[in-house]
Parts: C-alpha cells; structure tokens; sequence
C-alpha cells in the first residue's frame, strides 16, 4: 500500500511540470483572446460613437461650406483650397472662418485618435481599416492644404499619426479578414 502511494506521488512528480506548462499556454491562450476581444470592443466603440463625435463639425462645415464634403455635378471632389486655408487660418474670433477652423482642428484630432488606435495596435487594425479608410482618406484630400498651413505655423506636424496612416492606406490595398466565426 505504502508503495503505491509513493509510486502515485513519484508520477504526480513528474507529471507536475507538464500539467503546468499546460496550465501556462491555456492562461496564455485566454489572455489572447481577451486581448484580442478588447481591441475588438473598442473599436466597435470608436465606429458606435463616430456620428456623436464628428456629426456638430459635419453639419457646421457643411453649414458654412455647404457641398464641400460632396462630390460636386462633374464629380469632382471639394476641398479647402490654399487661399481658403489661410483666410480659415488667418480668420478673426466670432467670424464663420474662425469657427470652421477649429471644428476643422477638433475634426483632425478625432481622426488623429483613429490613427493612433490603428498605428498602436490599440484598436484593431482590421475594423478600424474597414470602417474609416474611406472617410479619412476622403477628409485628407478636402483638408490637405489646411493640415499643410497649421504645419507650417506651427513648425510640427499637429496631426502625424493621422496623415502617416492615410499615406499608407493609399499605398496598399484593402485585404479583408479570412471569417473567424
């Protein structure tokens, strides 16, 4: 009896690391998932809130430049010329222009929040692709000579992470994700 007992803890023994490194790539394997799931649930947040957060600039740029987001009868898009960019730069406080300049910058930083999320692997790249590429993409070609003037009063570039994963999107093409049920 004595025997067995001590043949059951001498396999228990050796048994042991196994069943730990089995425990260890089942806790790994868990917190991937979760990880993953999270970046996921953000994301999902980030496009669930996009109308609340960009919808008040939207309806005061398309207020003050009416058709600018759209593509005009010969399909051409808008876009904020050189000299609209510095009359919108330049503007006084309580002017039209004043305001579109900052509901322009506080619609840049939202995207630069997109941007981040994408570049940091923070959100997930697929989603956050598949949902804002398009539209972020569209808001540079509208913005480009506003984003290029702030940057150069400013000395810097305000909005680098966004204008970095525009010119990347623009260079590859969309691949969409292989269905993970």
């Amino acid at each position: 009896m004595l025997s067995s007992i001590v043949s059951f803890i001498d396999a228990v023994k050796d048994a042991a690391p196994i069943v730990t490194a089995i425990g260890v790539i089942v806790a790994v394997w868990t917190l991937r998932a979760n990880h993953d799931w999270n970046r996921r649930l953000y994301t999902a947040q980030l496009v669930a809130s996009w109308n609340e957060k960009i919808s008040s600039h939207r309806k005061a740029i398309e207020k003050l430049r009416p058709g600018l987001i759209d593509l005009d009868s010969k399909g051409v898009p808008g876009e904020i010329t050189k000299a609209d960019a510095t009359v919108i730069y330049t503007a006084r406080p309580d002017t039209p222009e004043w305001e579109l300049r900052f509901h322009f910058i506080e619609l840049l930083n939202h995207f630069e929040a997109i941007s981040s999320a994408y570049r940091n692997g923070v959100g997930d790249q697929q989603m956050i692709e598949e949902s804002f590429r398009s539209v972020l993409i569209r808001f540079q070609a509208i913005l480009i000579n506003f984003i290029e003037l702030v940057e150069l009063h400013r000395g810097y570039k305000p909005w680098k992470p966004y204008s970095a994963v525009v010119e990347y999107w623009k260079k590859k093409p969309f691949k969409h994700r292989r269905n993970t049920g």
